[in-house]
C-alpha cells in the first residue's frame, strides 16, 4: 500500500504493487477491491495515493498513467483527467492528492515542483 484515507466510517488505500484500490469498512473489514494494471478507464498503473470528498466519491492518483481518476465507493468509473505533460491538466509524477471541505481537489507533482487545484 502506498496511500490511505480515512472517512466516517470508510478507509481506503491504494495498492501501487497489484495496481488496485481497496475499501475497507469497519464492519466488514476488506469490502470491495477494484481495478486492474492497464491503461484503460478504471485500470490502474501505479496508483499512488487516494481521497474521499464529501459527496463519498474516492479520487485515485494513478502516477504511471500520468492522470486522477474518480470513482464511486462501489468502484464505479466516473471520470478522469490528465496526461503526460506540463500544464493545468498534464503530470510528469502525481504522486499525492488531497480533497478540501468545499471539494477542490489539490494534487501535488514532485517532478514540476507544483501544487495544483481544481
Amino acid at each position: 500500500p502506498t496511500g490511505i484515507f480515512a472517512k466516517d466510517k470508510y478507509v481506503v488505500y491504494s495498492d501501487a504493487g497489484k495496481d488496485r484500490i481497496c475499501l475497507y469498512n469497519r464492519v466488514k473489514r476488506v469490502w470491495k477491491c477494484f481495478g486492474k494494471r492497464g491503461e484503460k478507464e478504471g485500470d490502474f498503473f501505479l496508483p499512488r495515493d487516494v481521497a474521499i470528498d464529501k459527496d463519498d466519491n474516492i479520487w485515485v492518483v494513478d502516477t504511471g498513467n500520468y492522470r486522477i481518476q474518480k470513482f464511486s465507493l462501489d468502484g464505479r468509473f466516473i471520470f478522469s483527467f490528465g496526461k503526460r505533460g506540463e500544464g493545468k491538466y498534464s503530470f510528469l509524477h502525481p504522486i499525492s492528492i488531497a480533497v478540501a471541505m468545499d471539494n477542490t481537489i489539490y494534487i501535488l507533482d514532485d517532478e514540476q515542483y507544483k501544487i495544483f487545484h481544481y
